[in-house]
C-alpha cells in the first residue's frame, strides 16, 4: 500500500492518476476548524498575551500541517531568544515563511 498527499492535484498528470485506486478530498479547514488546530497545536505552551488565535484563524485559510510547521518554527525561535513565551510576532513570522513555501505572502 501507498499513500501519497498533496495540496496540487492539478499538477499531476492523468495518467498518473488514473493508477489510484482511491484519491480523497480534504477541504481547507473552515474558520472553526483552523481556530481548534490553532488552539490545540499550541496548548501547553506558553503564551504571550499579544497572542489572538481567532485572528489567526479568521485571516489565513492553511492547514493543520502548516500550523504544525509555525508552531515548530515559533517553538525554536523563542528558544534561540532565551526565552520560554512564544509571541505573536513569532506566528506571524512563521506564517511568513510557510507561505513562502507555498508561494503566498502574508
Amino acid at each position: 500500500m501507498i499513500i501519497l498527499a498533496t495540496n496540487l492535484k492539478a499538477n499531476m498528470d492523468i495518467a498518473f492518476t488514473r493508477r489510484f485506486q482511491s484519491m480523497i478530498y480534504f477541504p481547507t479547514p473552515n474558520y472553526e476548524q483552523r481556530l481548534r488546530l490553532w488552539r490545540n497545536s499550541f496548548e501547553g505552551l506558553q503564551l504571550e498575551d499579544d497572542v489572538d488565535f481567532h485572528q489567526l484563524a479568521n485571516d489565513h485559510k492553511i492547514a493543520g500541517g502548516s500550523i504544525i510547521n509555525i508552531l515548530r518554527y515559533c517553538s525554536l525561535s523563542a528558544l534561540s531568544r532565551g526565552q520560554d513565551k512564544i509571541a505573536m510576532e513569532d506566528i506571524e513570522e512563521g506564517l511568513r515563511k510557510e507561505l513562502r513555501k507555498e508561494g503566498k505572502t502574508l
